[in-house]
């Protein structure tokens, strides 16, 4: 009985630490498609900036010519 009983405990810990290694490399994996998917928000951020300041500076936004 107490054989068995040590063998159901090491069976699931076994079970347990498998579980451990596939949640973290899943955590390892969202670790880094977050970090490509802040990169990418930074860069978009950057490019509509950069056509905000275009159009501001734009003469569609301006008076006509004949004005």
């Amino acid at each position: 009985m107490e054989n068995d009983r040590i063998i159901e405990l090491e069976t699931k810990l076994s079970y347990q630490e498998m579980t451990i290694q596939e949640l973290s490399g899943m955590i390892a994996d969202q670790e880094k498609r977050l970090a490509r998917l802040e990169e990418r928000d930074r860069v978009l951020t950057g490019k509509v900036r950069d056509l905000m300041e275009i159009m501001e500076e734009s003469p569609v936004n301006g008076k006509p010519p004949h004005y």
